[in-house]
């Protein structure tokens, strides 16, 4: 009787762990910054896909997130890529911008996974199929800065770049037609990454005198920049690719304009900031539309097929070619060879904010 009754209260105890359906596992791998000058982005790419995740309710596939961070320097971005495709066997990667792009998608192609990449230079999704690219495209910059220095008027103009592999491509794009517009370029010297001190940097601008400065740079040498240009009180019109700036180097930038590709709806700004206590700066909406749409496609996949799809049927899902009219950096689309297609806005820094110019 003794052994019955231990018997009954054994399998009382373990009954929820019993009747607990296990979930089928897709791991996703991140490799982003999440410490030095650029963590804001990867935190931002972090909670963008976390807030996804929460917000899609129940799936049938437990999907793990996991993230390795490179600082966005090459060499850890292979590093990380290495870990996650063949210690972690994630099902899915991502990568950040071109420096990442670069590192992850040999690693992606290995293992035969979905590479995920927020970023402007669609012809990664050419050099792998396992590729998919969120973002606005280097070329659309290039052609809507020039159409904005042609209508300002612009015949003089200096460019103040990073160096940087994608401000490098976008720059090597553009000077033929900029060139073509008859617009003469009297100054075109990169900074590097890391640099804090412009000071010599802006005389030589000024001294170019030109009718406007270009200057794709980011945080946080952006900042810098445009602290010391007011500082050194010169006053030559501006505008650039500007990735994000901090919240307190607003001050220093106050009326400009630029063509922005980070921009998010109202409303996912507003749960964002509800879910995180802050908003965000840069990429969260990316992350969360790329993993809003992996889910769906993976959950679309498991009710018809009954099972977890192959890496091979999730990028064909992934990859139909449909307009996107719901993503919070969009409206957008997805094009045949795996282009999230979604374009610039001319924004402004107005205050403690930045807000779209009324044309």
């Amino acid at each position: 009787m003794r052994k019955f009754v231990l018997l009954t209260i054994l399998i009382l105890a373990t009954w929820p762990l019993l009747a607990t359906e296990t979930r089928p596992v897709l791991k996703v791998g991140f490799v982003v910054p999440m410490t030095g000058d650029c963590a804001f982005m990867g935190q931002d790419i972090r909670d963008g896909a976390t807030l996804a995740l929460d917000e899609y309710g129940a799936t049938k596939i437990d999907y793990k997130l996991i993230f390795e961070d490179d600082q966005l320097i090459p060499r850890l971005s292979n590093a990380s890529a290495i870990k996650l495709t063949t210690l972690d066997k994630v099902d899915c990667i991502w990568s950040l911008w071109a420096q990442g792009a670069t590192a992850v998608m040999p690693w992606a192609n290995k293992a035969g996974i979905i590479h995920m990449n927020t970023g402007w230079d669609h012809s990664y999704n050419e050099k792998s199929k396992w590729c998919v690219v969120h973002g606005a495209s280097y070329q659309d910059n290039a052609r809507q800065n020039i159409e904005y220095f042609l209508k300002h008027g612009v015949k003089r103009l200096a460019i103040a770049p990073q160096r940087a592999e994608g401000w490098v491509r976008l720059v090597d794009y553009a000077l033929p037609l900029i060139r073509k517009a008859n617009i003469e370029v009297v100054f075109n010297e990169y900074t590097n990454p890391g640099e804090r001190d412009f000071r010599v940097y802006w005389l030589k601008i000024k001294n170019s005198k030109p009718d406007m400065i270009w200057a794709p740079i980011t945080s946080p040498e952006l900042d810098i920049f445009f602290r010391q240009k007011q500082e050194l009180d010169i006053h030559i019109p501006i505008t650039g690719y500007f990735t994000t700036f901090q919240k307190d180097s607003l001050k220093y930038a106050q009326g400009i304009e630029y063509f922005s590709d980070t921009w998010v709806r109202s409303d996912f700004l507003e749960r964002f900031n509800k879910r995180f206590g802050h908003t965000p700066l840069i990429r969260a909406g990316h992350a969360y539309d790329l993993m809003k749409l992996y889910i769906q496609s993976a959950e679309e996949l498991y009710k018809k097929l009954g099972r977890v799809p192959t890496h091979e049927e999730l990028l064909v899902k992934l990859k139909e070619p449909r307009e996107l009219p719901n993503l919070v950096v969009g409206p957008g689309r997805m094009t045949a060879n795996g282009s999230i297609e979604t374009g610039y806005k001319l924004v402004k820094v107005e205050g403690d904010k930045i807000v779209d110019v009324k044309e």
